[in-house]
């Protein structure tokens, strides 16, 4: 079912705090779904899962795990959630501004990165990177190691030349 926006029942299940199960069930009746972005807005389910707050970690790694290029998919001017974000940037805000259990742990942003490494060299609508979102929202210095340790764009050989692959 598509809702006017060409949401899929995909991405309206990810607003509304799903079990995991009930993802994985969207995923196999539709395998489509996880790909599609929404006619406004460009944003994939894993943008919804992010932007609503309400996926638990295992849901949003299961939707990186399912379709890993969404991690780096930024969204248009239409945006429901996010304008001109990819879902590690709203991650990023969620993991730093949020202090309650709905925003994503570091062990799922450090997945976002690993599923799709090339992510962390995406710019949003501002020109920033992740990192330097981050670095927007806390100074700088006040910024978590550990985040920095995880977006910093990798020097590892093996992600550059999978980097370089993907771009050609």
């Amino acid at each position: 079912t598509i809702h006017r926006r060409r949401s899929t029942a995909l991405h309206l299940a990810c607003t509304r705090d799903p079990p995991l199960d009930v993802v994985k069930i969207l995923i196999d009746a539709n395998p489509e779904a996880i790909s599609s972005p929404t006619r406004l807005g460009w944003e994939y389910p894993l943008h919804y899962a992010i932007g609503s707050g309400m996926a638990s970690d295992n849901v949003i790694n299961a939707l990186t795990e399912a379709y890993p290029d969404a991690v780096s998919k930024v969204s248009s001017g239409a945006a429901r959630f996010g304008v001109h974000k990819s879902p590690l940037h709203l991650a990023v805000a969620a993991f730093l501004q949020d202090d309650d259990d709905a925003s994503p742990s570091i062990s799922v942003l450090r997945t976002m990165c690993r599923r799709n490494p090339a992510a962390r060299k995406v710019r949003d609508g501002s020109g920033r990177m992740p990192l330097e979102l981050a670095e927007v929202i806390q100074r700088p210095t006040a910024c978590p190691q550990e985040l920095k340790k995880v977006l910093l764009p990798s020097t590892d050989i093996n992600e550059m030349i999978v980097f370089r692959v993907k771009s050609l």
